[in-house]
């Protein structure tokens, strides 16, 4: 059969869209299980979407809301804008190939950035403060730096076990510390002004637009 110039045949558009479906669900199971949970947990919470301005393309639309929350997950950017997962994807994707935007993938989770006008340590500590409880524990830290484990739990109102969960991947991004004093560990913020700077800087956003992979067991 002859083929009509410029038509797309249906192997390239299936192999078009199974790149972009690989853009945004890795090669693990427990990516989308995690963006599962993280839809249902926001299933009964207020819309935050946010209109385009008149004029504004769908694409720029969407590049406007990473600039303006960085670090978001392909779910809750969903929910911010209240528009079909695949068409997100698919512009999402075309961002990503096209340099505007950048993906960060910590532990099987990937949360989106734009590509230029956000210092990568601020997009480092954006990805963990976008996770309730890890947030929880710096605010704590920046008002309380040298805490220890226990009154870090305490102070948060989670079980020790949740708290330490999440204090360990902290520590792993070095974004935490700790410093033995005599039999006790001290937590202190690695960056304190900066990690300081950027709560104050998002606070809105931070508020309005939280990952739910906040569990023991969820990658984040």
């Amino acid at each position: 059969m002859r083929r009509i110039p410029g038509a797309v045949r249906m192997s390239d558009a299936q192999d078009m869209y199974a790149r972009q479906w690989s853009f945004y669900t890795a090669g693990s199971i427990s990516l989308s299980m995690d963006e599962t949970a993280a839809a249902n947990v926001h299933r009964a919470r207020p819309s935050h979407r946010v209109p385009p301005s008149r004029g504004q393309t769908m694409r720029t639309w969407i590049l406007d809301q990473v600039e303006q929350h960085p670090g978001l997950h392909l779910r809750a950017l969903q929910r911010s804008l209240d528009i079909p997962l695949g068409t997100l994807a698919h512009h999402m994707y075309v961002l990503h190939r096209s340099g505007r935007v950048a993906v960060r993938m910590t532990d099987q989770f990937k949360s989106f950035f734009p590509s230029t006008g956000l210092d990568r340590r601020d997009s480092a500590l954006l990805y963990y403060l976008r996770q309730e409880i890890p947030r929880d524990i710096a605010t704590h830290l920046v008002d309380h730096p040298g805490s220890t484990h226990a009154e870090l739990a305490d102070a948060i109102g989670r079980p020790s076990g949740t708290c330490e969960f999440h204090l360990a991947k902290l520590l792993r991004a070095v974004i935490v510390q700790q410093e033995r004093d005599g039999r006790a560990q001290r937590l202190t913020l690695q960056d304190h002004e900066r990690t300081r700077a950027v709560l104050v800087r998002y606070r809105t956003s931070l508020a309005g637009h939280t990952s739910a992979a906040d569990c023991p067991g969820h990658a984040a």
